[in-house]
């Protein structure tokens, strides 16, 4: 027989019934009763005495509260939150690192109150001695501007 179906030339491998009973049996061992059951009734439009299928497909109805859920269902919302988290993350790196040393830089030019941000006895970090420092020239700069006007 098997020669017979080799010599007219029919392919004698699994056919879209077998694939989807497969599919479905890995799905619903699996856990997957809600994939399953749609992989199961795939078979039963395709093949109706299908001599297991209706037990599966009841069994999966009665299991698809229990189902769990695909990784594959979710896969694209997952991927559009994932670039939106990024996008979000590039977007504050650049505000904080990009944009903030410029917006320092002026306070302290200016010699306003952000000017304790500077580190002027150059010790590589900003601490108690330059927020003193930057107190003492400021003293000195109202000292000054008070003298010059009452002169």
């Amino acid at each position: 027989m098997k020669e017979f179906v080799k010599q007219a030339g029919a392919d004698h491998g699994q056919g879209s019934v077998d694939t989807l009973f497969r599919e479905g049996l890995t799905l619903y061992w699996g856990g997957y009763y809600k994939d399953a059951l749609t992989k199961f009734e795939a078979v039963e439009r395709l093949y109706p005495s299908h001599s297991e299928i209706k037990r599966f497909i009841t069994d999966s109805q009665q299991k698809s509260g229990q189902s769990k859920i695909l990784w594959s269902n979710y896969k694209t919302a997952f991927f559009i939150f994932d670039g939106v988290a990024l996008l979000l993350i590039i977007g504050l790196l650049v505000f904080t690192f990009g944009l903030k040393p410029k917006q320092q830089s002026k306070a302290a030019s200016a010699g306003g109150p952000s000017a304790i941000s500077a580190d002027l006895n150059h010790d590589g970090k900003i601490d108690l001695q330059d927020v003193l420092l930057t107190l003492q020239k400021q003293q000195q700069q109202t000292g000054d501007s008070e003298k010059k006007a009452h002169q």
